[in-house]
């Protein structure tokens, strides 16, 4: 049990902020040329971990990729000695994820006489974090991650012998080589950002900027480096400067703060790029494009997509779910949010997605919890004020789908919790088994953005299973690559009747999701007329009408004509009683 719980240590840490190390490790196709060029991936060890696995920082190798063969029919997996030992000696072996520990398919690699091991992952989406398990201790060979496209973009290349790669640090090899990544540039410290918390430059704002490297072998002098902030077809922001970087050298480049007086609701798309005076022989790292949005009424730390079915919600965009990979009694996934002004915000519940790997999710449970995270310390977990939590019960099998958690009373009318300015929170998702997993997105990397946003970390917290102890904090995922899909849902703060909570039903609605219709069960017998009105989350009232339920103990409002999406219910009766409740309309 101890020694489970100790690889969590190996796989949670503390982000690294001035990665240059990590920078310097590239996983570049050679041939053919139709896929030349860097593509994303992980690996096993780093200046961050340092856990298994050769250290990439330190390793330059070019060899060919050949499947490893283990008798198994279609794609291998690694988990037994190879049969095609001749063919994988000196060579990269390819192999799939699944079926076995990570360090137990590099070591039959290693074995097998491979100079490196490359995992293409078997499920949709980037490559994630490798613990070496029981076996990671006797790899000494690279251990690469890429995702499960481009292992199947190289697939056809692979089995016809003709692709090679190089692995490792690329310092020195070439002559003019200037670059960065993803994880070296400053981004939005949200992908996406409600409107109430983004009405001015004060609220929010970018303070732009990223580490430049040069891994050429010669001096670089009149190298430009620009940031260009783009809403649809409109530029709002073009900035840059130029810098001189000896060999082997890495800067952080400043350039003015991102701030607009107001922001439109929109899409913004940012892009980093360097130009050198001396034309680059690798030019595939002197730009990135990375996201954000302004929405409505949803935060969130990966992307979102509109909703085909409803204009006034998003999506998140997730790249895969993982779990702590390890025993534990609870697993906290978080996402920190930083409100510089509240502006009557309020937050009315989570949305997210899980995936259980041995099970239906039926009867499974999902806790999502709101606090203030009140320490000075980014690192520092000891001052979290919880203020409001629910628990999410599946009542059908929705693996990898989108559903709605709501703070609610007693009386499980909506609870709105209103936000305080100038004050960082931390939102969680909380779930109780080791095979449960939460989606996430690795699309964006705040590894750099930490160093100027608090509220640009995604800590991690265990419960150990054995010493039921306290739940013990990380500051995010090593890498700082993979934010979980956990959207915070605002709204209005019209939608609550403040003067009046008492309820005038009897229990919650139902069905809710909703499809044509929904029934409300009311509470004793009721004379005249009830007033409803539907609001959707930017405040928009879709629905209004007055109501004759004289004698009647279940109200029934037909959806049909309301498109699908989130939506606040008010009644309220003559006497001035109110209630108000989410439903989730879904044909």
């Amino acid at each position: 049990m101890k020694r489970k719980i100790l690889l969590l240590f190996g796989f949670f840490t503390a982000l690294a902020i001035n990665n240059q190390a990590n920078a310097q490790v590239v996983f570049n196709v050679k041939t053919p040329l139709s896929m030349e060029g860097n593509y994303d991936f992980t690996y096993s060890s780093s200046s961050a971990t340092g856990t298994w696995g050769a250290d990439l920082s330190t390793v330059a190798i070019t060899d060919t990729l050949v499947i490893i063969r283990d008798n198994a029919v279609g794609d291998s997996l690694g988990c037994t000695a190879a049969i095609n030992s001749a063919q994988i000696a000196g060579q990269f072996a390819v192999v799939y994820r699944g079926s076995c520990q990570f360090g137990k398919k590099a070591l039959e690699a290693q074995n097998a006489g491979a100079t490196a091991v490359i995992i293409i992952n078997n499920v949709a989406g980037g490559a994630v974090g490798m613990a070496g398990g029981d076996f990671g201790s006797q790899v000494t060979i690279p251990v690469v991650m890429i995702s499960a496209e481009d292992g199947a973009l190289f697939r056809s290349a692979i089995d016809a012998g003709t692709m090679t790669a190089f692995i490792g640090s690329k310092a020195g090899l070439f002559v003019t080589d200037l670059g960065f990544d993803k994880s070296d540039i400053i981004v939005a410290s949200g992908a996406a950002i409600p409107k109430v918390l983004a009405q001015n430059g004060s609220d929010f704002n970018i303070p732009v900027g990223l580490y430049v490297y040069n891994y050429g072998s010669a001096n670089q002098t009149n190298v430009t480096v620009s940031a260009q902030i783009m809403l649809s077809t409109s530029s709002v922001y073009s900035q840059s400067t130029t810098i001189n970087l000896a060999s082997g050298a890495d800067a952080f480049v400043a350039l003015p703060t991102f701030s607009l007086p107001s922001y439109s609701v929109g899409e913004y798309t940012m892009t980093y790029s360097i130009t050198p005076s001396v034309a680059d022989e690798d030019p595939s790292d002197n730009s990135v494009v990375s996201k954000f949005r302004i929405t409505d009424s949803q935060y969130s730390k990966v992307m979102l997509k509109p909703d085909p079915n409803n204009d006034a919600n998003m999506l998140p965009i997730t790249t895969g779910s993982t779990s702590a990979g390890g025993v534990y009694e609870e697993f906290y996934w978080c996402t920190a949010m930083k409100v510089n002004n509240a502006n009557g915000a309020q937050v009315h519940g989570f949305s997210f997605s899980t995936r259980n790997n041995f099970r239906d999710l039926t009867g499974s449970s999902v806790r999502s919890e709101l606090y203030k995270w009140n320490n000075i310390s980014p690192s520092g977990f000891d001052s979290l004020v919880q203020i409001g939590s629910i628990l999410y019960d599946y009542e059908s099998d929705l693996q990898d789908t989108l559903v709605y958690s709501y703070f609610l009373d007693s009386n499980e009318e909506l609870q709105p919790i209103a936000l305080e300015n100038n004050q960082l929170y931390l939102a969680c998702v909380v779930v109780f088994e080791d095979s449960t997993n939460i989606g996430y997105s690795n699309a964006i990397n705040h590894n750099a953005s930490t160093e100027k946003y608090r509220d640009a970390y995604n800590p991690v917290g265990i419960k150990d299973l054995s010493t039921q102890a306290s739940v013990t904090w990380y500051t995010g995922f090593s890498g700082g690559n993979s934010s979980p899909a956990i959207t915070i849902q605002f709204g209005p703060s019209t939608v609550g009747v403040e003067e009046n909570k008492i309820s005038t039903i009897e229990h919650m609605p139902y069905p809710n999701p909703a499809n044509n219709y929904i029934s409300i069960p009311l509470k004793g017998n009721h004379a005249g007329m009830v007033e409803l009105k539907v609001i959707d989350v930017t405040g928009k009232i879709v629905k209004s009408e007055t109501i004759n339920v004289s004698n009647s103990n279940v109200l029934t409002v037909s959806t049909s004509d309301i498109e699908n999406g989130i939506y606040f219910f008010q009644l309220k009766s003559g006497d001035n009683k109110a209630t108000s409740f989410s439903v989730v309309i879904a044909k």
